[in-house]
């Protein structure tokens, strides 16, 4: 090393190496920021399930994009897991009240479009019209085809199909080794034909079993 350089370095590598950490944490910042702020193709939440990190979740948006052609950059799939809603009337973890109103608020201001959830979470915000009818925007072939798997709720003009158990459909299904999973579209949902197309990617092949 140059005598000129080792000596600058001497007196100004800690100035120079502050610079350098705050410049790459500005970096990290604006591109999370931008990664965030831009419009998903699907956004999928993930409630109640047992994942050994967030990144086994990401089987599910990766092969769905690869399957589809998408471009991850043009046409990102997000998934937000970490959600959990106990099966209680009473929720007195301040970590289950915070992921419920951050649920509920994406919910109903339709950045979710589909959710993967438990039982109990489907038949409680179905009471609120929360599910949008699978005869709404599901093919009838397709709905003959799940007849015995669809997850069905009261309605005023008989049961309504708002959900589709997946306890056999991978990688979901390993996801939720006690209670099956049920898949659901937001009725507030702002991308209800690519939650669509996402149900139709999963669902095909069906497992043999229950074709």
């Amino acid at each position: 090393m140059p005598p000129r350089l080792r000596d600058f370095w001497y007196y100004h590598k800690w100035k120079v190496l502050v610079e350098i950490a705050v410049l790459a944490l500005l970096i990290s910042t604006v591109s999370s920021w931008l990664e965030e702020s831009r419009e998903p193709w699907l956004e999928i939440a993930v409630m109640n399930a047992r994942l050994d990190s967030p990144e086994a979740a990401q089987a599910l948006s990766q092969g769905y994009i690869q399957a589809r052609g998408l471009d991850p950059q043009t046409a990102p799939v997000h998934l937000e897991t970490g959600l959990y809603h106990p099966n209680t009337a009473a929720v007195a973890e301040e970590f289950a009240a915070a992921s419920i109103q951050k649920y509920q608020a994406m919910l109903i201001n339709g950045y979710v479009d589909v959710t993967v959830t438990t039982q109990w979470v489907v038949d409680a915000y179905a009471e609120n019209g929360c599910w949008m009818d699978l005869r709404q925007i599901l093919p009838a072939q397709t709905l003959a085809a799940v007849e015995d798997r669809l997850h069905y709720v009261p309605g005023d003009g008989g049961p309504i199909p708002v959900g589709i158990l997946a306890r056999d459909l991978e990688p979901v299904g390993r996801w939720y080794p006690e209670d099956p999973p049920i898949l659901t579209v937001s009725a507030f949902s702002r991308r209800d034909s690519a939650a669509t197309d996402f149900l139709l990617w999963l669902l095909d092949p069906l497992p043999e079993a229950d074709q």
